[in-house]
């Protein structure tokens, strides 16, 4: 049984003269112990979807479940034993800056019974999970934004949570502290049995620590899955540029759209070839050669590990006759390994539409 169930999930605001729909029938299932990633850009939905889950944001149709039961059954002290369950953390961190990092971390259990003696041992033993209780008697003002995230993660620990929400909690972070929040979101989620839902649109932090994932776009979920197969076979253009941006596939097409040599080359003889787990160890390149009289110049390549599998990835041009390419292609397809077209034009023609949207 999954311990979050969203099932076609609507979310629509009501304006004067319109009606926007924010999230559009959406189901995800998340199991106990996932570190599940929602990544898209800004107004793809995913902030939006994932309020619903602890009901801060009603759906307009649909279910949201819980460890079995259907929140929007509930109300008043069920709905906050729900909520209690359910931590979250944000960008800005929201902590208060009038009160010591010790007295933030115990604000959730102020007026739940819980004494005072044993609120300062649960907030002491929290700062030291996230390795700042040294500083417990600092405030916030005193603390790097990295430090602030820490506090706000433990404080969101407090209530003992089941499922923690990451909603976009690294994106006001430089890249090493982003580094080191998604490294104590994983310890925490391995010592705790902690679920969590990271909320992104940064692509390489779901690749860093998360094991399944989900791509939005425009309020709808275009494609999910595992981290690896999503990653070593992706189906939606979209999920193929969040990809892109993590494997520096991008960044090499666009240096090659501007070098003289490569400017009118055939789409059908650059390729990205994609491979996966043992297939990155096949000669495949020398085969191409031996087989079909195809040579294979490599432009660009890297390899990188996902969930312990590693993912291959290069950019080569293909000389040969039309049909010892076309049967290349085709083994490579039966070798399972993935072979794209790269049209530079369209590469110029993206690259000048995000400067334009960027001006």
């Amino acid at each position: 049984m999954a311990q979050v169930e969203l099932k076609n999930i609507d979310v629509t605001f009501k304006q004067k003269h319109q009606s926007i729909k924010a999230v559009s029938d959406v189901s995800l299932s998340i199991e106990k112990g996932d570190i599940f990633g929602i990544v898209g850009y800004s107004g793809a939905g995913k902030s939006t979807l994932v309020r619903v889950v602890n009901r801060l944001q009603e759906p307009s149709s649909g279910e949201v479940i819980i460890n079995g039961e259907n929140i929007e059954k509930v109300s008043g002290s069920e709905l906050r034993s729900v909520r209690r369950k359910i931590g979250i953390i944000f960008q800005h961190f929201n902590l208060m800056n009038a009160r010591t990092i010790a007295n933030n971390v115990e604000y959730p259990l102020l007026g739940t019974g819980v004494s005072k003696k044993d609120r300062k041992a649960k907030s002491e033993r929290l700062l030291k999970l996230v390795g700042l209780y040294d500083k417990k008697d600092y405030y916030p003002s005193q603390l790097s934004g990295g430090q602030k995230q820490r506090v706000a993660i433990a404080r969101a620990l407090a209530s003992d949570p089941e499922i923690l929400i990451s909603d976009e909690a690294t994106s006001a972070l430089d890249p090493k502290t982003t580094q080191s929040i998604l490294r104590l979101l994983q310890k925490l989620n391995k010592d705790l049995n902690l679920t969590i839902l990271l909320i992104t649109h940064e692509m390489d932090a779901v690749k860093s620590v998360c094991n399944k994932v989900a791509v939005m776009d425009s309020g709808k979920v275009v494609e999910k899955g595992s981290l690896l197969s999503v990653f070593s076979n992706p189906q939606n253009d979209l999920t193929r540029d969040f990809i892109e941006t993590t494997n520096q596939i991008k960044p090499a097409l666009r240096v090659l759209s501007h070098q003289k040599d490569f400017v009118n080359y055939d789409d059908r003889r650059l390729v990205e070839l994609q491979y996966t787990g043992d297939t990155t160890s096949n000669p495949v390149i020398i085969e191409l050669f031996e087989k079909f009289n195809v040579t294979a110049n490599i432009i660009f390549g890297n390899v990188e590990f996902i969930q312990g599998v590693p993912l291959g990835h290069l950019i080569v041009t293909l000389n040969g006759s039309d049909d010892g390419i076309k049967k290349a292609k085709d083994y490579l397809h039966d070798q399972e390994i993935q072979v794209y077209n790269i049209d530079l034009a369209k590469v110029r023609e993206q690259e000048a539409l995000e400067e334009k949207e960027e001006a």
